[in-house]
């Protein structure tokens, strides 16, 4: 999944350079969350098949089986938020190649060297965003509405961490680790289980107290 996500930002990089930024997070975050959804709702289907099964048909190979699926659900997780970590450095990285203006200096002439990143974010500009608004970027500072739009959604704070450029994945894959957790639960649950569905059966829980002394006494 994270490589198809990875492909999808290089090609937001190739054809915009930084542009419509928001619209491109948005559709990759649908997609991861969608993939983490149906995962979810395999492992709710597994879980449910646990709960309604009947007899003793689960040993450690089951319960190891439920904790390489926890494993999974944990390393998307990471995955998740090492993509995410990877996307802001880039935005950064388009945000300062919008601000790059080695063209415009050359007085309609082209340097003696340039950059494919540089022509790219050029061509860009000139299709994307041909009269740019300049907005103050918080510290009174006018910039593009596009580089500060890229750097807003690239910030973070001291820790290294920020708002998540892919809320619904995040949720996504909360709700998937917590059917995983569900799904270990039931896995290793099962065994006893078989042995105590009698329990509230046994003739013991039918018999007269034997001189208790108090008849409320259980």
């Amino acid at each position: 999944m994270f490589p198809l996500a990875d492909s999808a930002i290089s090609r937001f990089e190739l054809l915009t350079s930084g542009y419509n930024a928001p619209a491109t997070l948005s559709l990759v975050d649908n997609l991861i969350a969608t993939h983490a959804s149906e995962l979810a709702i395999v492992m709710g289907s597994l879980s449910g098949h646990v709960s309604n099964s009947r007899g003793n048909e689960f040993d450690e190979q089951h319960a190891n089986c439920a904790l390489e699926i926890l494993r999974i659900a944990g390393s998307f997780k990471r995955s998740l938020k090492s993509f995410d970590s990877l996307v802001k450095d880039r935005l950064r990285s388009l945000s300062d190649m919008i601000l790059d203006d080695t063209l415009e200096k050359g007085g309609g002439e082209l340097p003696d060297a340039l950059e494919p990143a540089q022509l790219r974010s050029f061509l860009a500009k000139e299709a994307c965003d041909l009269s740019p608004d300049y907005i103050d970027d918080g510290t009174g500072v006018k910039l593009p509405a596009s580089v500060v739009e890229l750097r807003r959604l690239a910030a973070t704070n001291s820790a290294g961490d920020g708002a998540p450029l892919f809320p619904k994945s995040v949720d996504s894959v909360s709700r998937l680790a917590r059917s995983c957790q569900s799904f270990v639960f039931e896995v290793c649950y099962a065994i006893p289980e078989q042995n105590l569905r009698g329990i509230s059966a046994l003739p013991v829980w039918k018999q007269d107290g034997i001189d208790s002394g108090d008849e409320e006494s259980y």
